[in-house]
């Protein structure tokens, strides 16, 4: 619990927030992901949800992260670019 912060408040929301991801059915470890990367519980979601699809898709997790951060979780943008990839390995 020390990385996600000393204050008691910061880590109440990083529980509820865990929690509510969580109970939608996102894979824990992506919710962890999320999570560290974003403030907004909606800017989480976003990511969660693409990053979950993308998975799905066979894609690798690494590539899925850069590609979502690059163009800050536009699905279009992300998705030529993670299939660019893809096609280069």
């Amino acid at each position: 619990m020390k990385k996600k912060g000393e204050d008691t408040e910061q880590m109440l929301d990083y529980l509820s927030a865990h929690g509510q991801l969580f109970k939608k059915g996102f894979d824990p470890l992506l919710v962890e992901e999320a999570l560290e990367m974003h403030q907004c519980l909606e800017e989480k979601m976003k990511f969660l949800q693409l990053m979950s699809k993308f998975k799905e898709a066979g894609f690798e997790l690494k590539d899925i992260k850069e590609v979502l951060l690059l163009h800050n979780n536009d699905q279009d943008n992300a998705f030529e670019d993670v299939m660019a990839r893809a096609g280069a390995s």
